[in-house]
């Protein structure tokens, strides 16, 4: 996977495939996770993926494969919002979430919905060089 870049936070509606890695955090760490509170289905947050490792020191490691992520945010309970998942990583038509986003508060979705609507990284990269071609010698200072 080459993508890097902001992504939202989804979470798998079945969790049967959870329980080892549940009583594992339990038993490793004393950390109970009540599997009846569990948000299933849901983007709940987002974060920054940076890189993707082979290999760590890190517990939480599983291998083959970990992802680096950085500012992981969890999403006020208001501002979740269900939505039918993959497995891995996947784009959803935003169309569904702009037409949620009219029915609720307009601040509460918009950021989503403008997050969700982000091409991936490498995509974005090639769109900017060819503005910059199409531009030149002018230059677009992008945010």
């Amino acid at each position: 996977m080459k993508y890097r870049g902001k992504f939202l936070v989804h979470t798998s509606k079945d969790v049967r495939n959870l329980f080892e890695d549940i009583r594992w955090v339990r038993e490793e760490y004393g950390i109970v996770v009540p599997l009846e509170e569990m948000e299933t289905g849901r983007v709940i947050g987002s974060a920054v993926l940076t890189d993707i490792i082979e290999e760590s020191p890190s517990p939480w490691f599983g291998g083959p494969k970990g992802f680096v992520l950085e500012e992981p945010k969890l999403l006020p309970e208001k501002k979740r919002f269900d939505l039918v998942g993959k497995p891995g990583v996947f784009y959803f038509d935003t169309t569904k979430l702009k037409e949620k986003a009219k029915l609720s508060k307009p601040k509460v979705r918009t950021k989503l919905v403008e997050l969700a609507a982000k091409p991936p990284v490498s995509e974005a990269k090639g769109k900017l060089q060819k503005e910059k071609q199409a531009a030149q010698p002018q230059t677009t200072k992008i945010k």
